[in-house]
């Protein structure tokens, strides 16, 4: 993983990595990044990971993201699932882990019962 401005790190990378330390923030280019996404990152109550996008850009969560770590904070993106066969069951957005936040994103479109809170 590089994550610089010339060679970026790609978001599955990112999202795994273990040099993500608690207070890190992932910046997102704009963009569309579909799957169905377990991120593997996170922070401590003090310092969370925070995910968002690079100076307001259009980042779009195409498909679905499970919370695998405490004290992850998702922040100012959108996130949606496109899938039109809406008798396949996907994970949505899957919020197992504490202290973990979902701010200031447009959540739209999503299947199964959309968030889940354990």
């Amino acid at each position: 993983m590089t994550g610089t401005i010339t060679n970026p790190a790609t978001f599955a990378d990112v999202i795994t990595s273990p040099r993500i330390i608690p207070g890190d923030v992932i910046v997102m280019r704009a963009g569309t990044y579909a799957g169905y996404w377990s991120l593997g990152v996170g922070g401590t109550a003090e310092k969370p990971v925070i995910i968002k996008p690079h100076n307001n850009e259009s980042v779009i969560i195409d498909g679905g993201l499970t919370f695998g770590k405490p004290y992850l904070h998702i922040q100012d993106l959108e996130i949606m699932d496109s899938n039109q066969d809406r008798t396949q069951i996907t994970d949505s957005i899957t919020m197992n882990q504490e202290g973990c936040w979902i701010i200031g994103c447009n959540i739209h479109d999503l299947h199964n019962s959309g968030i889940n809170w354990f």
